[in-house]
């Protein structure tokens, strides 16, 4: 198994109404244990915010009129391709 620090799988932007974005500034995640870098992301601020809220407010209708059951299928697909 590879290590999941390195996996191509990590975004460090955030994913807001449809397309891969971030802040200005990229944040750093130590291992609180060692202090050793883990991670780093890209940080947001409050207009991507803004951004990422009107966003869900639009999906919102959509997403309430799916079946609990197609949720749940699309959110278990979801999960089997993160770590």
């Amino acid at each position: 198994m590879s290590d999941p620090r390195t996996s191509s799988l990590w975004k460090t932007k955030s994913y807001v109404d449809g397309a891969w974005t971030g802040g200005p500034e990229t944040l750093e995640v130590s291992d609180p244990g060692t202090g050793e870098a883990i991670a780093e992301f890209q940080g947001a601020d409050g207009g991507l915010a803004l951004k990422a809220v009107d966003a869900a407010e639009r999906a919102s209708a959509s997403w309430r009129a799916t079946s609990p059951i197609e949720r749940s299928t699309l959110l278990h697909k979801l999960s089997l391709i993160h770590i």
